[in-house]
Order: structure tokens, then C-alpha cells, then sequence
């Protein structure tokens, strides 16, 4: 009887290793676009180019609205930054000389329609 449940438990662990369980793995990803506080992003995300508003977004506005989060906002589409991408955005914010329309590439991971961010370098 021990030699039967420790074979269902061998079983069970390497069904729960098999390709389908890591696959739900999230893949890295490179996003090019501009740093923008999410406040602002909210209210031109339905214009036909947000970017043409994310080019001449200040600087000092993004650091102005930090409370409301980080992100990069492409031609399509805006990637909100978790806690860890929040401080990175804030520190190269603070860090750079452009006085608007930052870009940037971020890589992380997106899970759960947030990018866990492992770097932010501008661009």
C-alpha cells in the first residue's frame, strides 16, 4: 500500500512539471514608447494617435501625477508598470534631462494586463 501512494504522489509531481503547467510561465518582452504617468494616459488613450499627445506630455507633469502609476504608451496600446517598474519610472524621470515626450524601452513580463518590469532604459 506505501509503494502504491508513493507512486500516485510520483505521478501527481511530474504532472503538475509537464509543458502545459510552465507554460502559464509569462514570456519576456521589450516595449518601446513613451513614459507616461497613467492619469494622464487614461484621458488620450481613445484619441486616434495618443502618442501625439505622449510627445508633448512634460516631464514635470508625469513626476507631478507619480500617485497614479507608470507606463508605456505605444501607437496601440498602454503597458501599466507594476510597484517595481512604478520606482523605476520615477527614478528615471527624476534622472533625465528631457523636458518632454520620454522614451523608453521596458522589459518584463506581463501578467494579469500589468508588465512586471525588470528594466527601463530611455531611449
Amino acid at each position: 500500500m506505501a509503494k502504491q501512494i508513493g507512486f500516485l504522489l510520483l505521478v501527481a509531481s511530474i504532472a503538475a512539471l509537464t509543458p502545459s503547467a510552465q507554460a502559464q510561465k509569462a514570456e519576456k518582452i521589450n516595449v518601446t514608447g513613451y513614459l507616461i504617468d497613467s492619469l494622464c494616459a487614461s484621458q488620450h488613450l481613445e484619441d486616434a494617435d495618443p502618442t501625439v499627445f505622449a510627445k508633448s506630455h512634460t516631464r514635470a507633469c508625469a513626476l507631478k501625477c507619480a500617485d497614479s502609476g507608470y507606463g508605456v504608451l505605444t501607437t496601440n496600446e498602454y503597458y501599466e508598470f507594476d510597484e517595481e517598474g512604478n520606482k523605476l519610472a520615477k527614478a528615471l524621470l527624476e534622472a533625465s534631462r528631457k523636458k518632454k515626450g520620454v522614451m523608453v524601452v521596458a522589459v518584463g513580463t506581463l501578467e494579469d494586463d500589468v508588465l512586471k518590469v525588470m528594466s527601463l532604459k530611455e531611449r
